[in-house]
């Protein structure tokens, strides 16, 4: 009677574990836009379209360094990535490199490659965001700055939605 008890606890076990990995898995659609969103650089927010920043920025080089999507047979969620980059472009008196990253059409992050990173660090500074003392900091309600090096030794200010970022992590965790 206890081999026959123990069985039903492990089948139960297993069963729930399943409903609660696919219940888990279905409350993530990785295309929702909350009603709240956060600022980014530049009047730039958090889930716009790629569309939408277009329009606003009006820029006259729109280079697109990555646009990647799954097959059309791909049974898994959407994953589409869509980077760009604006040469030229003006924050805060400060000329220098913009690129864009959408995850599945909503603006997640951008990054600002000054062509004076110590004078825009000091004018960002001034503007009430120091990352002359540290390298990261947050801006509620969901907003991470950060400042880094690219693979091509540029350093860089980024922005991005710390949910988004999340959400794209764990888009990878369980389907990458």
């Amino acid at each position: 009677m206890a081999r026959c008890g123990a069985k039903v606890v492990l089948l139960c076990a297993l069963v729930l574990g399943v409903c609660t990995e696919s219940c888990d898995r279905s409350s993530t659609s990785f295309s929702d836009v909350p009603g709240t969103r956060t600022a980014l650089i530049s009047g730039l927010v958090s889930y716009q379209s790629a569309e939408d920043v277009r329009r606003k920025l009006a820029p006259a080089s729109w280079e697109v360094i990555e646009d990647s999507h799954l097959g059309p047979s791909d049974r898994r969620p959407r994953f589409d990535v869509y980077t760009v980059s604006l040469k030229g472009f003006t924050h805060l008196g400060q000329v220098g490199e913009l690129t864009l990253q959408f995850f599945n059409d909503r603006l997640m992050e951008t990054r600002f490659f000054p062509n004076g990173v110590d004078a825009y660090l000091a004018t960002l500074a001034n503007a009430g965001v120091d990352l002359t003392k540290q390298s990261e900091v947050t801006v509620p309600p969901h907003t991470r700055l950060w400042t880094e090096m690219d693979y091509k030794k540029r350093r860089y200010v980024g922005w991005e939605d710390v949910r988004l970022a999340e959400e794209m992590k764990l888009w990878i965790k369980r389907y990458a």
